[in-house]
């Protein structure tokens, strides 16, 4: 899939994907020109020379505003996207339902939180039916478990066809979990565009991310493990868990994950279905002990993967832009690193990585090297 828009001193943008992807997300730094880029695809832009695979199909926009017409309610604003809406239009009832706002459908426009306003926004979006939907910052005022079951919604919508979708945020872990690949703008310009875990890991190196999360991906069982699949040689059913939390094979490990961290990256009805979710590498803890994987009684943190160290990078400090010009040869000559390290892990049997932020002093304690094997903990995501 081949896409180009080019608007004289604002966008100048040549996008190649993989005819198979439908979730497609867009990142960049402010500024960079991606909601240019929206405008120019969507043809509000209309000096901009535009070249898009669907140019016979209807395209729908949401900006970070919500734009609902204030002369009439919520119901109003659905109505009048129905009455153009395409032959393959979802009904108004599955949209509401799948953007978590069934109970806002009487509520007047001036009575709607910031949240509320985009989540019938895209509503209205989906019942005008489109082929191709943008969404532009368009759910960044929704809290995030809110807002990521209506990315699944609308990713499910991609995975079944109906749907191709294209989708701005600065919120990386988001992008992650659902893009099929990732796109990233800087100056007008895509600098990196590929696979979503490859071009992850190249924004995290770009802009210097202190914190960067890893996208972990694996299988979700359908149902509760038997006495050949156990964790520390008890019985699942000894766990006080609620159904809220999932098991999920990763590399071969079982991995424990909260359902609303899931992200279904396809529609599967056997035994395993295929999952994503993100680790932080704040919340990843290193462990030496590697003869002693399966031993987790003694520690909080369950999930483990064995990993190799195949990086270790100071993490940069920082600075107070107000500072001014006349400190920066001062910032300079003093190195702006904190008192912490950046770790990426290679998870052993699989392609996959993972990060770690840990303390210089437990580098040193540890003594962790680059080759070294050691067992990556973490938290339930």
């Amino acid at each position: 899939m081949q896409i180009s828009a080019q608007l004289q001193n604002r966008i100048h943008a040549h996008i190649s994907l993989k005819p198979q992807s439908r979730f497609i997300g867009v990142a960049g730094p402010s500024g960079a020109g991606k909601s240019t880029l929206f405008r120019a695809l969507a043809g509000v832009e209309k000096n901009a020379k535009v070249v898009t695979p669907w140019a016979a199909q209807k395209i729908g926009i949401v900006f970070q505003q919500p734009m609902l017409f204030p002369h009439t309610d919520v119901r109003g604003n659905l109505a009048l996207a129905q009455r153009h809406a395409s032959a393959n239009a979802m009904s108004i009832e599955a949209c509401l339902r799948g953007c978590c706002c069934e109970h806002l459908i009487d509520k007047s426009i001036h009575s709607l939180s910031g949240g509320e306003a985009q989540r019938i926004a895209i509503v209205r979006a989906l019942v005008n039916g489109p082929d191709v939907l943008l969404l532009d910052e368009s759910l960044s005022a929704i809290d995030t478990f809110t807002r990521r079951k209506i990315y699944q919604f609308l990713n499910n919508l991609c995975v079944s066809g109906q749907l191709t979708c294209f989708v701005v945020s600065h919120d990386l872990d988001d992008l992650a979990l659902f893009s099929d690949e990732l796109v990233y703008i800087d100056q007008g310009r895509v600098e990196l565009c590929g696979p979503t875990r490859d071009v992850l890991a190249q924004v995290f190196d770009k802009e210097a991310v202190m914190t960067p999360s890893s996208v972990l991906e694996g299988v979700k069982f359908a149902s509760r493990g038997n006495a050949s699949e156990q964790l520390t040689n008890a019985s699942l059913s000894e766990y006080p868990m609620g159904s809220s939390i999932e098991r999920v094979r990763v590399a071969g490990y079982e991995i424990f994950v909260s359902e609303e961290s899931l992200s279904y990256s396809s529609q599967n009805d056997g035994d395993e279905v295929p999952v994503r979710f993100a680790v932080k590498a704040c919340d990843v803890s290193i462990d030496t002990n590697i003869a002693d994987f399966g031993s987790a009684s003694t520690i909080s943190i369950l999930n483990a993967l064995p990993c190799t160290i195949s990086s270790i990078e100071p993490v940069m400090r920082s600075t107070n832009a107000s500072d001014g010009a006349a400190n920066q040869a001062h910032n300079n000559l003093r190195t702006a690193y904190s008192a912490k390290v950046l770790l990426k892990l290679n998870v052993i049997g699989s392609r996959q990585t993972l990060y770690a932020r840990i303390s210089c002093i437990s580098l040193t304690r540890l003594n962790l090297d680059v080759g070294m094997q050691v067992i990556a903990r973490f938290k339930l995501p």
